[in-house]
């Protein structure tokens, strides 16, 4: 199974060109985790609708989970600098 998608493949299935992509990056608008968050949605949108259903909310809560720690971690610096 093809689990990485090319900047090209990217473009293609969001209906832009390679370039506009690349240009985004540049100026900010798109960092890794942007990318790999809309590469991982673009992979879900090819599967079935149950299973598809299921990875997202498995996205979701991985997602949440991880702006909880974040969260968390912020306040425990913040507390810590008195």
């Amino acid at each position: 199974m093809k689990t990485l998608l090319h900047i090209g493949e990217i473009a293609q299935l969001l209906g832009v060109t390679p370039k506009t992509i690349r240009h985004y990056h540049k100026i900010g608008l798109l960092n890794l985790g942007t990318t790999s968050f809309i590469a991982m949605i673009l992979l879900l949108w090819k599967l079935p609708p149950v299973p598809a259903l299921i990875a997202f909310v498995i996205l979701d809560i991985a997602i949440i989970t991880g702006m909880w720690r974040f969260g968390q971690a912020q306040l425990w610096r913040t507390i810590q600098k008195g």
